[in-house]
Protein backbone atom coordinates (compact mmCIF):
# COMPACT_ATOMS: atom_id res chain seq x y z
CA UNK A 1 0.00 0.00 0.00
CA UNK A 2 2.98 2.46 0.40
CA UNK A 3 3.99 1.94 -3.40
CA UNK A 4 4.05 5.40 -5.14
CA UNK A 5 0.41 6.26 -6.86
CA UNK A 6 2.66 7.21 -10.10
CA UNK A 7 1.30 5.23 -13.02
CA UNK A 8 3.48 7.41 -15.46
CA UNK A 9 5.88 10.40 -15.33
CA UNK A 10 6.50 12.36 -19.51
CA UNK A 11 6.93 15.77 -20.97
CA UNK A 12 5.92 17.61 -23.23
CA UNK A 13 8.43 15.85 -25.71
CA UNK A 14 5.93 12.75 -25.91
CA UNK A 15 2.56 14.71 -24.38
CA UNK A 16 1.40 18.09 -25.85
CA UNK A 17 -2.81 19.05 -26.51
CA UNK A 18 -4.92 18.65 -29.33
CA UNK A 19 -4.43 22.55 -30.10
CA UNK A 20 -3.10 23.13 -33.30
CA UNK A 21 -0.29 25.94 -34.09
CA UNK A 22 1.29 27.91 -36.87
CA UNK A 23 4.49 25.64 -37.32
CA UNK A 24 7.05 28.65 -35.52
CA UNK A 25 4.79 28.30 -32.47
CA UNK A 26 5.04 24.51 -32.36
CA UNK A 27 8.88 24.65 -33.29
CA UNK A 28 8.65 26.92 -30.37
CA UNK A 29 7.24 24.39 -27.86
CA UNK A 30 9.28 20.97 -29.14
CA UNK A 31 12.66 23.36 -28.22
CA UNK A 32 11.41 23.78 -24.92
CA UNK A 33 8.58 20.89 -24.19
CA UNK A 34 11.08 19.04 -21.25
CA UNK A 35 9.90 22.35 -19.16
CA UNK A 36 6.19 20.61 -19.21
CA UNK A 37 5.64 17.42 -17.59
CA UNK A 38 2.73 15.55 -16.41
CA UNK A 39 2.15 12.80 -13.84
CA UNK A 40 -0.22 10.75 -14.48
CA UNK A 41 -1.24 9.00 -11.09
CA UNK A 42 -3.76 6.32 -10.20
CA UNK A 43 -5.35 4.51 -6.95
CA UNK A 44 -5.58 6.11 -4.01
CA UNK A 45 -3.53 8.74 -2.53
CA UNK A 46 -3.07 8.85 1.02
CA UNK A 47 -0.59 8.73 4.15
CA UNK A 48 1.67 6.11 3.49
CA UNK A 49 2.54 7.32 -0.29
CA UNK A 50 2.64 11.00 -0.36
CA UNK A 51 6.26 11.22 0.07
CA UNK A 52 6.82 9.70 -2.58
CA UNK A 53 4.72 11.60 -4.89
CA UNK A 54 6.02 14.75 -2.98
CA UNK A 55 9.72 13.91 -3.88
CA UNK A 56 8.96 12.89 -7.37
CA UNK A 57 6.75 15.89 -8.39
CA UNK A 58 9.71 18.40 -6.84
CA UNK A 59 12.17 16.60 -8.76
CA UNK A 60 10.76 17.50 -11.81
CA UNK A 61 10.63 20.96 -10.61
CA UNK A 62 14.23 20.99 -9.32
CA UNK A 63 15.24 19.57 -13.08
CA UNK A 64 14.17 22.35 -15.11
CA UNK A 65 10.33 21.72 -15.38
CA UNK A 66 8.21 25.06 -15.00
CA UNK A 67 4.91 23.38 -15.55
CA UNK A 68 3.72 20.05 -13.96
CA UNK A 69 0.46 18.63 -14.22
CA UNK A 70 -0.91 16.15 -11.58
CA UNK A 71 -3.32 13.80 -13.45
CA UNK A 72 -6.42 12.61 -11.28
CA UNK A 73 -8.09 10.80 -14.42
CA UNK A 74 -7.79 7.19 -12.78
CA UNK A 75 -7.39 8.44 -9.05
CA UNK A 76 -10.27 6.40 -6.93
CA UNK A 77 -9.76 8.64 -3.75
CA UNK A 78 -7.53 11.06 -1.38
CA UNK A 79 -7.18 10.60 2.23
CA UNK A 80 -6.62 13.70 4.72
CA UNK A 81 -2.53 13.41 4.94
CA UNK A 82 -3.41 13.37 1.29
CA UNK A 83 -5.22 16.38 0.31
CA UNK A 84 -2.65 18.19 2.93
CA UNK A 85 0.75 17.34 0.95
CA UNK A 86 -1.04 17.83 -2.22
CA UNK A 87 -1.48 21.37 -0.86
CA UNK A 88 1.96 21.92 0.40
CA UNK A 89 3.59 20.54 -3.03
CA UNK A 90 1.37 23.62 -4.69
CA UNK A 91 2.65 25.67 -2.70
CA UNK A 92 6.27 24.95 -2.88
CA UNK A 93 5.98 24.99 -6.39
CA UNK A 94 4.85 28.16 -6.45
CA UNK A 95 7.38 29.50 -4.07
CA UNK A 96 10.03 28.04 -6.97
CA UNK A 97 8.53 29.31 -9.70
CA UNK A 98 7.14 26.72 -10.88
CA UNK A 99 3.12 25.83 -11.97
CA UNK A 100 1.17 23.11 -10.47
CA UNK A 101 -2.33 21.65 -11.92
CA UNK A 102 -4.59 19.24 -11.57
CA UNK A 103 -6.79 17.54 -14.32
CA UNK A 104 -10.24 15.62 -14.02
CA UNK A 105 -11.31 17.83 -10.87
CA UNK A 106 -13.39 20.78 -11.60
CA UNK A 107 -15.17 22.19 -8.68
CA UNK A 108 -19.03 21.39 -9.24
CA UNK A 109 -18.31 19.76 -12.28
CA UNK A 110 -16.17 17.06 -12.09
CA UNK A 111 -14.74 14.72 -8.98
CA UNK A 112 -16.43 17.68 -7.13
CA UNK A 113 -15.45 16.20 -3.71
CA UNK A 114 -11.39 16.00 -4.48
CA UNK A 115 -11.99 19.64 -6.44
CA UNK A 116 -13.64 21.24 -2.91
CA UNK A 117 -10.63 19.54 -0.41
CA UNK A 118 -7.96 20.73 -3.20
CA UNK A 119 -9.34 24.13 -2.96
CA UNK A 120 -9.72 23.98 1.17
CA UNK A 121 -5.38 22.86 1.03
CA UNK A 122 -4.98 26.19 -1.00
CA UNK A 123 -5.08 25.19 -4.39
CA UNK A 124 -7.38 27.52 -6.42
CA UNK A 125 -10.10 26.56 -8.78
CA UNK A 126 -8.71 28.06 -11.94
CA UNK A 127 -5.32 25.61 -12.20
CA UNK A 128 -8.06 22.80 -12.19
CA UNK A 129 -8.81 21.33 -15.63
CA UNK A 130 -11.63 18.47 -17.13
CA UNK A 131 -9.06 16.65 -18.82
CA UNK A 132 -5.25 16.70 -19.16
CA UNK A 133 -5.48 17.93 -22.76
CA UNK A 134 -7.10 21.42 -21.37
CA UNK A 135 -4.28 21.36 -18.91
CA UNK A 136 -1.30 20.81 -21.38
CA UNK A 137 -3.02 23.86 -23.55
CA UNK A 138 -2.73 26.27 -20.56
CA UNK A 139 0.75 25.40 -19.71
CA UNK A 140 2.11 25.71 -23.70
CA UNK A 141 0.51 28.96 -24.01
CA UNK A 142 1.34 30.10 -20.78
CA UNK A 143 5.22 28.69 -21.89
CA UNK A 144 4.95 30.65 -24.93
CA UNK A 145 4.38 33.90 -23.46
CA UNK A 146 7.05 32.81 -20.92
CA UNK A 147 9.67 32.57 -23.87
CA UNK A 148 8.20 35.92 -25.41
CA UNK A 149 7.10 34.43 -28.61
CA UNK A 150 3.91 36.60 -29.14
CA UNK A 151 5.99 38.13 -31.68
CA UNK A 152 5.63 34.58 -33.42
CA UNK A 153 1.81 34.87 -33.43
CA UNK A 154 0.33 34.85 -37.22
CA UNK A 155 -1.73 37.40 -38.28
CA UNK A 156 -5.30 36.76 -40.54
CA UNK A 157 -4.36 34.39 -43.56
CA UNK A 158 -4.93 35.06 -46.65
CA UNK A 159 -5.27 32.70 -49.72
CA UNK A 160 -1.69 33.39 -50.70
CA UNK A 161 -0.68 32.14 -47.41
CA UNK A 162 -3.07 29.04 -48.24
CA UNK A 163 -1.41 28.81 -51.33
CA UNK A 164 2.40 28.95 -50.49
CA UNK A 165 1.80 26.08 -47.82
CA UNK A 166 -0.04 23.89 -50.33
CA UNK A 167 2.21 24.72 -53.45
CA UNK A 168 0.71 26.91 -55.72
CA UNK A 169 1.64 29.35 -58.13
CA UNK A 170 0.66 32.87 -56.94
CA UNK A 171 -1.14 32.78 -60.20
CA UNK A 172 -2.54 29.63 -59.06
CA UNK A 173 -3.94 30.94 -55.53
CA UNK A 174 -5.13 34.15 -56.87
CA UNK A 175 -7.67 31.43 -59.65
CA UNK A 176 -8.35 29.77 -56.28
CA UNK A 177 -9.70 32.69 -54.54
CA UNK A 178 -12.41 33.20 -56.65
CA UNK A 179 -13.94 30.05 -56.06
CA UNK A 180 -13.85 30.26 -52.58
CA UNK A 181 -16.72 32.03 -50.15
CA UNK A 182 -15.60 34.01 -46.93
CA UNK A 183 -17.41 33.16 -44.08
CA UNK A 184 -17.61 34.56 -40.70
CA UNK A 185 -18.83 33.39 -36.87
CA UNK A 186 -18.93 34.36 -33.89
CA UNK A 187 -17.41 32.73 -30.83
CA UNK A 188 -19.71 30.00 -29.83
CA UNK A 189 -21.44 29.29 -33.04
CA UNK A 190 -21.53 25.60 -34.56
CA UNK A 191 -19.64 25.96 -38.21
CA UNK A 192 -21.34 22.15 -38.34
CA UNK A 193 -22.77 19.79 -35.86
CA UNK A 194 -21.28 15.62 -36.30
CA UNK A 195 -23.97 13.89 -38.36
CA UNK A 196 -24.67 17.36 -40.93
CA UNK A 197 -24.73 16.59 -44.32
CA UNK A 198 -22.62 18.99 -45.92
CA UNK A 199 -19.50 18.75 -49.07
CA UNK A 200 -17.74 22.10 -48.39
CA UNK A 201 -14.32 21.91 -46.28
CA UNK A 202 -13.18 25.52 -44.09
CA UNK A 203 -9.56 26.93 -44.67
CA UNK A 204 -9.10 29.78 -41.21
CA UNK A 205 -8.05 32.72 -42.05
CA UNK A 206 -8.66 33.63 -38.33
CA UNK A 207 -9.95 32.92 -34.57
CA UNK A 208 -9.94 29.40 -33.67
CA UNK A 209 -12.26 26.57 -33.83
CA UNK A 210 -12.53 23.09 -31.58
CA UNK A 211 -13.10 19.39 -32.97
CA UNK A 212 -15.72 17.57 -30.62
CA UNK A 213 -16.90 14.63 -31.05
CA UNK A 214 -19.21 12.46 -29.13
CA UNK A 215 -18.27 9.95 -26.37
CA UNK A 216 -19.96 7.33 -23.98
CA UNK A 217 -22.52 9.09 -21.50
CA UNK A 218 -24.06 11.88 -24.15
CA UNK A 219 -20.91 14.27 -23.24
CA UNK A 220 -18.92 15.88 -26.26
CA UNK A 221 -14.64 15.97 -25.81
CA UNK A 222 -12.08 17.88 -27.91
CA UNK A 223 -9.92 16.35 -30.71
CA UNK A 224 -8.18 19.18 -31.95
CA UNK A 225 -8.49 22.75 -31.81
CA UNK A 226 -7.86 24.54 -35.12
CA UNK A 227 -6.08 27.80 -35.88
CA UNK A 228 -5.03 30.92 -38.60
CA UNK A 229 -3.84 28.70 -41.26
CA UNK A 230 -5.37 25.49 -41.15
CA UNK A 231 -8.55 23.65 -42.53
CA UNK A 232 -10.97 21.25 -41.46
CA UNK A 233 -13.94 19.16 -42.98
CA UNK A 234 -12.07 17.71 -45.60
CA UNK A 235 -13.35 14.30 -45.34
CA UNK A 236 -16.54 15.26 -46.08
CA UNK A 237 -15.58 17.66 -48.90
CA UNK A 238 -13.58 14.12 -50.16
CA UNK A 239 -16.56 11.14 -49.46
CA UNK A 240 -19.64 12.86 -49.29
CA UNK A 241 -20.10 11.12 -45.80
CA UNK A 242 -22.19 12.62 -42.94
CA UNK A 243 -19.72 15.22 -40.65
CA UNK A 244 -17.23 12.96 -38.41
CA UNK A 245 -17.27 15.82 -35.72
CA UNK A 246 -19.08 18.94 -34.59
CA UNK A 247 -17.07 22.15 -35.26
CA UNK A 248 -17.61 24.88 -32.55
CA UNK A 249 -16.11 28.89 -33.07
CA UNK A 250 -14.33 29.16 -29.49
CA UNK A 251 -13.37 32.97 -30.64
CA UNK A 252 -14.24 35.34 -33.98
CA UNK A 253 -13.65 33.23 -37.00
CA UNK A 254 -13.32 34.06 -40.26
CA UNK A 255 -12.84 31.34 -42.92
CA UNK A 256 -12.59 31.04 -46.59
CA UNK A 257 -15.03 28.13 -47.66
CA UNK A 258 -14.65 25.50 -50.81
CA UNK A 259 -17.85 24.10 -51.77
CA UNK A 260 -18.00 20.99 -53.81
CA UNK A 261 -20.04 22.20 -56.49
CA UNK A 262 -17.12 25.01 -57.12
CA UNK A 263 -14.47 22.73 -56.82
CA UNK A 264 -16.24 21.23 -59.84
CA UNK A 265 -16.24 24.12 -61.57
CA UNK A 266 -12.61 24.99 -60.82
CA UNK A 267 -11.86 21.61 -61.78
CA UNK A 268 -13.28 22.04 -65.74
CA UNK A 269 -12.17 25.67 -65.85
CA UNK A 270 -8.65 25.61 -64.45
CA UNK A 271 -8.11 21.40 -64.02
CA UNK A 272 -4.28 22.60 -63.66
CA UNK A 273 -4.52 24.15 -60.41
CA UNK A 274 -7.44 21.85 -59.18
CA UNK A 275 -5.56 18.94 -59.23
CA UNK A 276 -2.93 20.77 -56.81
CA UNK A 277 -5.45 21.42 -54.16
CA UNK A 278 -7.03 18.02 -54.65
CA UNK A 279 -3.46 17.12 -53.54
CA UNK A 280 -2.69 19.41 -51.22
CA UNK A 281 -6.26 18.55 -49.53
CA UNK A 282 -4.93 14.63 -49.63
CA UNK A 283 -1.97 15.98 -47.65
CA UNK A 284 -4.24 17.38 -45.07
CA UNK A 285 -6.08 14.68 -44.60
CA UNK A 286 -3.13 12.36 -44.47
CA UNK A 287 -1.77 14.29 -41.42
CA UNK A 288 -4.93 14.29 -39.62
CA UNK A 289 -4.70 10.46 -40.25
CA UNK A 290 -1.26 10.41 -38.72
CA UNK A 291 -2.35 12.77 -35.93
CA UNK A 292 -5.37 9.93 -35.04
CA UNK A 293 -3.20 7.28 -34.95
CA UNK A 294 -0.49 8.66 -32.16
CA UNK A 295 -3.82 9.66 -30.60
CA UNK A 296 -4.73 6.23 -30.66
CA UNK A 297 -1.27 5.34 -29.39
CA UNK A 298 -1.40 7.72 -26.49
CA UNK A 299 -4.68 6.45 -25.21
CA UNK A 300 -3.30 2.55 -25.16
CA UNK A 301 0.04 3.47 -23.35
Amino acid sequence: MSRPPIRSVRTGVSVRSARRRARALTDVLKEHADRIAVIELEGMIFFGSCDALATRTEALAEGGADFVLLDFRRVHGVDATGYKVLGQIYQRLRRRGSTLVFSHVVPGQLNTEIAEELELNGVPAFHMFESADRALEYFEEALLTKLGADALRIPAWTVADFGKGWLLSPDESAILEKYLEPRSFDEGDIVFREGDAGRSMFMISRGTADVMISVPGGRRTRVATFQQGTAFGEMAFLDGEPRAAQIDATSRLEVFELTQEAFDRLHVQEHHTAMKVQTAIGRVLGTRLRGANELILELES
